[in-house]
């Protein structure tokens, strides 16, 4: 969804996106939850002043804000909105870009399944030269609801062995 200064938010913006993803296949994945409480604006300029952000990802590109958006409070904002999900237990934001890392079983070549990846509604991006059973992905809309909305389709493809939503984080020192 684009934003700038005559848009209207809808009332449930973020619905069409899952309440919450696992972090990877493993039953005992960490589960990101989404947050109600806040949203992020992609594809910003990262020039522009991000007034109000608790978080800027991706060197200002990203900036995610507390609170519901509305005409007030992204206005200059210009970009696509898009939901704020919490690492769990944690809480710790963590904002979904729409690509997915998947990896195939060992000798098969992510490139050799494209065929498989398209029917799932995806499209294969770059290609892993360290470890090509992997690669990264994006879906054909380019749309992150439904990238998100797919993994499960991922996770069905023959000799799939980790699908992995990217979710982006603020770094942390330990």
């Amino acid at each position: 969804m684009k934003v700038g200064f005559k848009m209207s938010v809808e009332k449930n913006e973020f619905a069409r996106y899952p309440q919450q993803i696992r972090a990877n296949m493993s039953a005992s994945a960490p589960l990101y939850v989404r947050k109600a409480d806040h949203y992020a604006v992609h594809q910003r300029s990262p020039d522009l002043p991000a007034r109000g952000a608790v978080l800027l990802l991706e060197d200002g590109a990203i900036a995610v804000f507390q609170g519901r958006p509305d005409e007030a409070n992204i206005a200059g904002q210009a970009g696509r909105l898009g939901p704020v999900y919490g690492l769990q237990p944690s809480g710790l934001p963590a904002v979904p870009t729409g690509r997915v890392l998947v990896r195939f079983a060992a000798g098969i070549k992510a490139d050799s399944r494209r065929q498989e990846i398209e029917q799932a509604g995806y499209e294969l991006v770059e290609s892993l030269a360290y470890a090509p059973q992997a690669a990264w992905l994006r879906a054909q809309s380019d749309d992150i609801a439904h990238a998100l909305a797919g993994l499960s389709r991922l996770e069905q493809l023959p000799d799939i062995e980790n699908v992995e939503p990217q979710m982006l984080m603020e770094s942390v020192r330990r």
